[in-house]
């Protein structure tokens, strides 16, 4: 019984906030979700990951949203890939559900057909998502982590290199 209670204490739903005060450009207000998105969680200005985004694209001559781009962009950072995450049951994770977060995330958010890019610092959901559909909603699809806190993980965990 108090291994029930104790579990139950730890699952806080994941709060969201509405992210809309940092963008430079107005006319990018419904396309921007991935600029910012990355500019939270990398802790860098907007125009500053506008412009390193942009550089990345042009040297794999396509558009800066494209997988390819974001994938060479964070890896250059140093930040690593996870897969989607699951449940117990192996279901997939809602945004608000998910307990076992990472403290910093540049996170892909789904819902249905409609895929977003949101970002988690400590701990908050950070994004620019649709009014019309609730952050309740959205299912991670996959995340992006700092290489350094993945790989103190599987230091303590004794998967990892030394």
């Amino acid at each position: 019984m108090t291994r029930t209670v104790a579990h139950e204490i730890l699952k806080v739903p994941m709060k969201y906030y509405q992210t809309d005060n940092c963008r430079v450009n107005k006319h990018m207000q419904h396309d921007d979700h991935l600029i910012v998105a990355l500019s939270l969680a990398l802790d860098m200005s907007y125009k500053d990951t506008f412009n390193e985004l942009l550089l990345k694209a042009n040297e794999h001559y396509c558009y800066p949203h494209l997988q390819v781009v974001i994938e060479a962009y964070l890896r250059g950072k140093g930040w690593m890939y996870n897969p989607r995450p699951h449940t117990d049951t192996k279901r997939r994770v809602r945004l608000v559900d998910w307990f076992d977060a990472p403290n910093v995330a540049v996170v892909k958010a789904q819902y249905g057909n409609y895929s977003h890019w949101v970002a988690i610092v400590d701990g908050i959901v950070h994004g620019t998502l649709a009014v019309d559909i609730p952050v309740m909603k959205y299912h991670a699809c996959g995340y992006w982590t700092p290489m350094l806190a993945g790989m103190k993980n599987n230091k303590e965990s004794g998967d990892g290199a030394t």
